[in-house]
């Protein structure tokens, strides 16, 4: 398939080599299969849930015509009328993962006696992630531990990495080389209907302001007969761990 690009004279390119530009240096030196096109069935304008086209600078949407700019490797699909309260400096992201997440985990995971691991949570996705079809979303990614399981069990260009914060994103794709960074908001997903094969969402859910909300994005965008992994913390009844809890949905 073909498309002509915007801001480019008499210029037609593939659409499987063009979008991929934008996405991964390792999508780019290796044969392409059908990776690109599962991307762009899946991917959809988050307001109106319209398909995107590609222009020269953004994904574009044939329904509303609203732009979403690429960020670099990031494809920024936040809605036009969302504006993130929180941002995380690049200071906390260079530490989250090493230090911030296994101490939030450590704390959370008290309410089942400290059950909660990496190494739990790895097993967890290799024993129901193996064989899922279609394109793979790591909801709520942050600096991508999780989204490296992840990529591990469905190999790393079917995987989807959506987060909030942009230089989460940014520190994820330099990690797991070969997913797809979309910042997006969970409450309204850059998906199309019955458009993911899996959703996996690792320690996050709890944080969420609505987590109803979250679960009919969730629902709206699975495919049927498609997967749906979580790792999430019940409300603990200690104080110092409810508080915690509260104060990390603040910052999600």
């Amino acid at each position: 398939r073909y498309i002509s690009v915007t801001g480019v004279q008499t210029c037609a390119l593939p659409i499987s080599r063009y979008v991929a530009s934008y996405l991964s240096a390792e999508i780019i030196g290796t044969a392409f299969d059908d990776t690109v096109d599962h991307l762009l069935r899946t991917l959809a304008c988050p307001t109106c849930q319209g398909r995107l086209d590609v222009s020269a600078a953004a994904l574009v949407c044939k329904r509303c015509q609203h732009g979403y700019p690429f960020q670099g490797p990031v494809l920024d699909l936040l809605p036009a009328s969302f504006q993130p309260d929180v941002e995380f400096t690049d200071e906390i992201v260079q530490i989250y993962e090493r230090e911030s997440r296994p101490r939030f985990v450590r704390v959370m995971a008290a309410d089942w006696d400290g059950l909660v691991t990496a190494e739990v949570e790895l097993r967890y996705l290799q024993q129901h992630l193996n064989t899922t079809d279609g394109m793979v979303v790591d909801l709520a990614c942050g600096a991508g531990s999780r989204t490296d399981m992840v990529a591990q069990q469905v190999g790393a260009r079917r995987v989807i990495a959506v987060d909030i914060s942009l230089p989460m994103l940014t520190t994820c794709q330099a990690a797991v080389a070969g997913i797809i960074p979309v910042r997006a908001t969970a409450t309204a997903l850059p998906l199309a209907d019955a458009s993911a094969g899996a959703i996996n969402c690792s320690d996050a859910l709890q944080a969420f302001s609505d987590v109803r909300v979250v679960l009919l994005e969730v629902s709206r965008a699975l495919r049927p007969g498609g997967l749906l992994t979580v790792f999430t913390f019940v409300e603990s009844e200690s104080e110092p761990v409810r508080y915690a809890q509260q104060i990390g949905r603040a910052h999600v």
